[in-house]
């Protein structure tokens, strides 16, 4: 069984290396205005003892919830109804989710009224996450890296003046702005946790829990505070704070994600990476840096190139719409890798023995005619 490490929500910094801290007391949090933990007596009530959920098909309240108690959605039939008109102006949508199974197009949440209605989150569509709002005129789409985690995993989707962001595990993942619908345009009176509004859509196989509707927008911290509540396996948390490995670092700065209880460090010792920061200092020429990403008992490295201060940079331009080249008269042979379909000039002497071209004692030479 994977370690899972206790993200909590704290008013002061603790020295506590494992657990992610926040920076802002909680009674400053926002207050949703509908969250479904589906703990205490009423399961399916917002925390507000109201507005209960309606639990349909195959949907029940499991005991292998995020924290306390969760969703069950058999992906087969199952889903929750929210009350009707949630959708503002501005808002900010999260739950943690564990997909059982993927299924095209199953959905998180369809907020709407029909196909011609609706404003969605589908982690799994095929090749994309799909964030989208739909009117009868008019649809913005919202395509982000696919999921492909098992575990449980933290979304967050915010709107606010023509821009979505998607959050993973309290980082941003994707925005997107100068949308045309706002959420509030669209009519929502059948709102749904894992089900769709196109018949032909998959329904959820996954566990949902702490799922929360807020009038506003939340900031980035705000969302990284709400993720800070839930329950997070360190390697999962890795894998949603990387960076791109073998990277060739030529600028004065690199992006190193943070978040409560993440550390960088260099190991190499070579100072040229500020961990905290992200700075960059340049030596005369290249050097390779190791970097080690670290949240509790896990730990990831990476290895970065540094390029040198003294090192004049280099571009290829590649003019994909010129597809052919004139073939020297004095080229005697041409011919395709295989892997690659690479064009490449001369011969070589293996090919000259045993591959197309041949001689035999008599002399002929086969295939150079």
């Amino acid at each position: 069984m994977k370690k899972k490490i206790t993200a909590i929500f704290v008013a002061a910094a603790m020295a506590v290396s494992v657990l992610p801290m926040v920076s802002f007391a909680a009674d400053s949090a926002p207050k949703p205005v509908l969250r479904y933990t589906f703990d205490g007596d009423n399961a399916l009530e917002s925390e507000n003892g109201k507005n209960a959920l309606k639990l349909n098909g195959g949907a029940t309240v499991t005991e292998e919830g995020n924290t306390g108690k969760g969703l069950l959605l058999d992906g087969t039939d199952g889903y929750a109804l929210l009350p009707e008109n949630i959708l503002s102006g501005s808002m900010t949508i999260s739950a943690w989710v564990k997909i059982n199974k993927f299924a095209t197009w199953a959905r998180v949440f369809d907020f709407g009224t029909d196909d011609k209605n609706n404003f969605f989150l589908s982690p799994y569509s095929g090749g994309t996450t799909r964030i989208e709002m739909k009117t009868p005129s008019d649809v913005n789409s919202v395509d982000a890296p696919q999921e492909s985690e098992r575990e449980w995993v933290h979304y967050a989707v915010t709107y606010d003046s023509g821009t979505i962001n998607y959050y993973r595990n309290g980082r941003l993942i994707y925005t997107k702005s100068n949308l045309s619908i706002k959420p509030s345009d669209i009519k929502n009176e059948l709102n749904y946790i894992g089900k769709s509004h196109y018949d032909a859509d998959a329904y959820l196989s996954a566990m949902v829990d702490d799922f929360r509707v807020y009038d506003k927008a939340l900031t980035a911290d705000e969302i990284g505070a709400v993720f800070a509540e839930g329950e997070i396996n360190g390697e999962i948390l890795l894998s949603s704070y990387s960076i791109e490995d073998g990277q060739l670092v030529t600028g004065d700065k690199i992006d190193l994600p943070q978040t409560d209880g993440l550390s960088w460090n260099e190991i190499d010792n070579l100072g040229l990476i500020d961990t905290e920061t992200g700075a960059v200092k340049h030596n005369d020429t290249t050097e390779k840096v190791t970097l080690l990403a670290s949240y509790g008992d896990y730990e990831q490295e990476y290895t970065v190139y540094v390029t040198g201060a003294n090192e004049s940079p280099y571009t290829i331009n590649i003019d994909a719409a010129d597809r052919s080249k004139d073939v020297s008269d004095n080229m005697w042979g041409l011919f395709f890798e295989d892997i690659n379909s690479a064009a490449d000039g001369g011969l070589y002497a293996e090919m000259v023995q045993n591959r197309s071209f041949e001689t035999e004692k008599d002399g002929h030479l086969y295939s150079w005619e």
